[in-house]
């Protein structure tokens, strides 16, 4: 397969993938989003990426996440 095959077919991947996460996220608030896409597999920069919103801000809900999880524990 061509490099430019190769890369046309990514980005069309890239709008599928997107276009099932957002359906999946659609009424959720960023926060609920966030760790929904987190919790299948998608990384900071590319739950970002999906919604529109600055890296730091994903990293943050996430961050508050595993604190408030950690608190639950008992830790």
């Amino acid at each position: 397969m061509e490099e430019k095959q190769f890369h046309e077919i990514t980005e069309k991947l890239d709008s599928i993938l997107k276009l099932l996460a957002m359906q999946q996220v659609r009424e959720m608030n960023t926060m609920q989003a966030t760790h929904a896409l987190s919790n299948i597999g998608f990384r900071p920069a590319e739950i970002a990426r999906l919604l529109g919103k600055p890296v730091n801000s994903i990293t943050s809900y996430l961050c508050r996440k595993k604190t408030l999880k950690n608190k639950k524990r008992g830790g």
